[in-house]
């Protein structure tokens, strides 16, 4: 995070939100390892801060429950040996 903070001058901006177990950058971008997918969340998380709400904190959560639909859709199902 400090070369983060470094190279992208509001990075820390992104604490004033309220910590959980998932965000509105986690239900609109995947999970990146780049500088740019960051810069990507990071703006994500910066119009959370400015936008607050009840209504946003339940569209995360829906999203959050579709999001995990999905990947367990994806996920390939055991089929026991015999």
């Amino acid at each position: 995070m400090a070369d983060l903070s470094a190279r992208v001058p509001v990075f820390r901006s992104r604490a004033q939100g309220r910590p959980g177990i998932t965000g509105w950058a986690q239900v609109n971008w995947s999970y990146g390892m780049s500088i740019n997918d960051e810069v990507e969340k990071l703006q994500y998380d910066l119009y959370y801060v400015g936008h607050q709400s009840l209504y946003l904190d339940l569209l995360i959560m829906l999203r959050t429950v579709a999001v995990l639909a999905r990947r367990r859709r994806r996920q390939p199902v055991a089929v026991p040996e015999m």
